[in-house]
């Protein structure tokens, strides 16, 4: 009966398919269990069968079915949905896309599967995939030997594919196009393999020059707010993490300490916890708090910020994050210096807060100068 089975996917007869199964409830996981090579979701798919592809689906419980044989492997390590895009079985691979079939286009066979849209010159199912999957890093991404699609773009003289594609970056999803840049295990870009090629005609000479603008283009990206965002977004955050910290410190535990008992009469009466620098320093310790504050609460506003940035993905609030952040660094940089000067001995506190006002001077000028230059080199 399984041979009838594989025979009926084989032409595509759904109605041989339905008798068979009205005969024997169990025959798909027999099919799956049973299986050596290619199962009936496999012969479907490279004969373009959608739908007897589609007949598996409507099936009750089919899910368990479709899941199994979505993913199981022929003997050369390749699911159906592989076979469909290896024959161009355009309509099947929608089909198979379209039902969860997401995990079997991102199983490594060979490398992945843009290798296979690229060996076998399928350049529209290679075009379905990175529209479906949408995720920036699958056109990317790299085989065993450190190449990825590009790389054997080049290897396979696939050049009207590289052309199409870098020429149509703005059609696909944002984020999805190809990175030029990339290096393979040798430390070689896609232009470096096409310059080390012999035969360079006049296709390859195009070809060349879409992979120069694209590269300069590529630059261009990276010195975009969002993709310098994403690329030091973690550093920024550990940064502002680290001014909160310190900020809520010395808050807590001002220069001095704090008192260790209850004083009601005297020259500096004072309660058990309060602040020593209260009473010793009163005009630095009220620029020490605020200034403290100030960095606290800048150091806060930077994280939300950042985490309003990388969700929203709005320029405005990438200003509000350099501000926020320049803030922060700038207010605990004076936070460090009143803390200096109030606790240096007396003979030293004059020379030593007239360098702290210098330095903080230079700090504030210099990270002011850094996020003007910034944003007028578009990061921002």
């Amino acid at each position: 009966m399984e041979k009838n089975l594989y025979a009926a996917a084989l032409e595509g007869d759904i109605t041989t398919f339905l008798q068979l199964l009205a005969e024997d409830h169990l025959l798909l996981e027999k099919a799956i269990l049973n299986c050596e090579d290619k199962n009936p979701l496999h012969l479907a798919a490279m004969m373009g069968h959608v739908d007897f592809i589609e007949a598996i689906l409507q099936l009750n419980d089919s899910s368990s079915y479709y899941y199994h044989m979505c993913l199981a492997r022929d003997r050369n390590g390749r699911n159906p949905l592989q076979l469909a895009v290896i024959y161009g079985k355009l309509d099947v691979l929608r089909v198979l896309l379209h039902n969860d079939g997401f995990q079997a286009a991102l199983e490594k066979t060979e490398g992945f599967i843009c290798k296979l849209c690229v060996k076998f010159n399928q350049q529209q199912a290679l075009e379905m995939l990175i529209k479906a999957i949408k995720d920036p890093e699958f056109i990317n991404d790299k085989n065993e030997d450190g190449m990825t699609m590009l790389h054997l773009d080049i290897y396979y003289k696939q050049y009207m594919i590289i052309m199409y594609f870098l020429l149509r970056r703005s059609l696909f999803p944002k984020n999805m196009y190809i990175r030029v840049k990339i290096r393979n295990a040798n430390g070689k870009t896609a232009i470096d393999l096409l310059l080390a090629k012999r035969d360079i005609d006049g296709i390859s000479r195009s070809t060349l020059e879409c992979l120069e603008m694209s590269a300069r283009l590529e630059d261009k990206d990276v010195h975009s707010p969002h993709e310098w965002l994403e690329k030091f977004g973690d550093t920024v955050m550990i940064v502002a993490s680290l001014i909160a910290t310190m900020a809520f410190q010395t808050g807590l535990s001002p220069p001095g300490g704090v008192w260790q008992d209850d004083l009601k009469e005297g020259p500096n009466p004072h309660k058990i916890g309060e602040a020593v620098m209260a009473q010793t320093h009163p005009k630095y310790y009220k620029l020490l708090m605020v200034t403290n504050t100030i960095a606290f609460v800048s150091s806060l506003w930077t994280i939300i910020m950042l985490i309003g940035v990388l969700t929203l993905r709005n320029k405005k609030l990438m200003q509000s994050l350099a501000f926020a952040m320049w803030l922060a660094v700038a207010t605990i940089a004076i936070t460090y210096a009143v803390s200096l000067v109030t606790i240096a001995p007396k003979d030293a506190r004059g020379k030593l807060s007239e360098a702290s006002e210098i330095a903080v001077i230079v700090l504030l000028v210099w990270s002011g100068w850094i996020v003007t230059a910034v944003r007028e080199s578009n990061c921002l």
